[in-house]
């Protein structure tokens, strides 16, 4: 699963060259992978519950990243 994600994270970051994108478009990504890959509720559910915390925690780069002065 790392490695998936990490695979994302390059190719937003090669593509945008913006590393707080790549990490919430890895994030983001995050429980579909889980999914693909194990088809377990539980690691699903577990996944879905990083990722919107990851997000939580990240509002003040995504609002930046909204408005345009993220670095």
């Amino acid at each position: 699963m790392a490695l998936v994600a990490l695979a994302i994270w390059l190719s937003m970051f090669a593509w945008r060259r913006i590393s707080s994108l790549s990490a919430l478009t890895a994030t983001a990504a995050t429980p579909w992978v889980i999914w693909a890959l194990t088809r377990s509720e539980p690691f699903l559910l577990f996944g879905i519950a990083l990722a919107v915390l990851i997000f939580w925690r990240h509002r003040s780069n995504i609002r930046q990243l909204l408005d345009g002065t993220e670095r």
